[in-house]
């Protein structure tokens, strides 16, 4: 029976969603059951999905242990080669003084346990992981996680359903597949959606039925900028959110590249041996961008003008500094643990005894430099509810291509580097180029 009920679909949508609940509950022994937690998503999941690894219900004697130690493996954890950040570790074994030579097989686990789940960063990690747990309590709910690894298409279906049913997005649906050809990666085998053109073309049916326009969300443009740099008389919390924005937008940013931006990341001047008309311009290092996968440290440019001086009175303002103990010399790919954030969680700064303590600020959320983005919108006057983080980088990209900045070398400064073989040829080695991006982005005449 199918009816075209908005009301009534909810309510299937709630029942459907108690029905894989108790479905999973049924099978499960009660003092699992007992103990379990699910997740807030629309279609249920087993928070703690380490209770179901060692069970023998739900068909699992028939999966090899090699894929149920992959099936449950949670790979949400930052290692200790990540958490190095550019710098391997000491690595030996228990109970040894000294280093000694590991057999290939030894090696191997360790590049495996250690380095491979790096492919992806770790907040990719952790979404998949959250739509992974609802493949694991489908499988489950209907007894069959003997065939959720390799999964075949007719499963890969019947999941999809149970997520329209229940109300999920098609970026939801589109996540869970994402999840489900990474688990298949892992394992060695071929994902559902593996020949040409297979997901592309289920997803646009998948889209046609549940896909719904994104919510409206304005990019920052060069015209904010300018009368940005024109406010007069801002507390420090405005002036802060005034120039996260205007810095985050110049430099194409996501919302954590600017959260994560040091004292030490703030390059004055590096081009001005190459050229007088540089002098007075500004390089900033960006700390593990995206598209960086190499970690070439791509630098965004921010041509002379108010916005480097604003910034630097800003920055002398709250007395912030680039401690004796820097780390950037040395290993210039990590993060400094010694240097002030360009953005501290405060804006209180750094005043008397607090100007010598040993340890540095502590910097703005993701959160705060969204909420940024939103005051220095409504310090203009205009309506904040269609500007988020992403605004900038939206905006910051949009004004570069409207004004005819080559694409090759707004993607240097963007962040998306020369990952398209054809930019691999690209090698601006006159870094006035480099200045076109930050120009046409804050309006300047090139």
């Amino acid at each position: 029976m199918y009816r075209a009920d908005r009301a009534e679909a909810a309510e299937v949508a709630k029942e459907y969603n108690a029905a894989v609940k108790g479905a999973v509950i049924e099978v499960l022994p009660v003092e699992v059951a007992q103990q379990l937690q699910w997740t807030r998503s629309l279609y249920p999941a087993v928070a703690d999905v380490e209770l179901l690894k060692d069970l023998e219900v739900a068909n699992l004697p028939l999966v090899p242990a090699r894929i149920r130690a992959i099936i449950f493996k949670d790979e949400r954890a930052v290692t200790e080669f990540e958490r190095g950040d550019g710098l391997v570790p000491a690595v030996r074994r228990q109970g040894e003084e000294r280093a000694s030579l590991f057999s290939p097989a030894e090696l191997v686990a360790i590049f495996d346990s250690q380095i491979n789940q790096a492919q992806l960063q770790a907040s990719s990690r952790g979404g998949y992981w959250n739509s992974w747990r609802q493949v694991i309590t489908f499988g489950f709910a209907h007894e069959i996680m003997h065939k959720i690894l390799p999964m075949s298409i007719e499963e890969l279906k019947a999941f999809t359903l149970e997520l329209l049913m229940t109300g999920a997005s098609a970026n939801s649906i589109k996540n869970a597949w994402s999840a489900i050809e990474h688990r298949h990666r892992l394992a060695g085998v071929e994902p559902p959606l593996a020949p040409p053109l297979a997901f592309k073309r289920l997803f646009k049916a998948v889209a046609s039925i549940r896909g719904t326009p994104g919510r409206l969300q304005f990019p920052i443009g060069t015209h904010h900028l300018r009368r940005f740099l024109t406010l007069v008389g801002l507390s420090r919390l405005e002036l802060r959110s005034v120039l996260v924005t205007t810095l985050g937008t110049v430099g194409c940013c996501r919302v954590e590249e600017v959260s994560n931006l040091q004292l030490c990341d703030l390059l004055w001047a590096l081009d001005a041996a190459y050229h007088d008309s540089l002098v007075g311009g500004l390089a900033i290092r960006i700390y593990r961008r995206k598209q960086d996968t190499g970690r070439f440290g791509l630098y965004i440019r921010v041509p002379a003008g108010e916005l480097v001086e604003w910034l630097r009175r800003y920055v002398a303002n709250l007395c912030l500094r680039v401690s004796d103990d820097c780390t950037k010399r040395a290993n210039p790919g990590a993060r400094c643990p010694a240097c002030d954030p360009v953005f501290p969680r405060t804006v209180v700064g750094r005043t008397g005894e607090a100007h010598n303590c040993a340890g540095p600020l502590k910097p703005m959320s993701r959160q705060q430099v969204s909420a940024a983005v939103k005051t220095s919108i409504a310090l203009l006057g205009v309506d904040a509810r269609h500007y988020s983080g992403i605004s900038m980088r939206r905006g910051g990209i949009t004004a570069a291509v409207q004004a005819g900045v080559p694409e090759p070398i707004l993607y240097l400064q963007s962040g998306h580097g020369t990952a398209v073989a054809g930019r691999r040829y690209v090698d601006p080695v006159d870094p006035r180029i480099l200045y076109t991006t930050g120009r046409a982005i804050l309006g300047a005449r090139p």
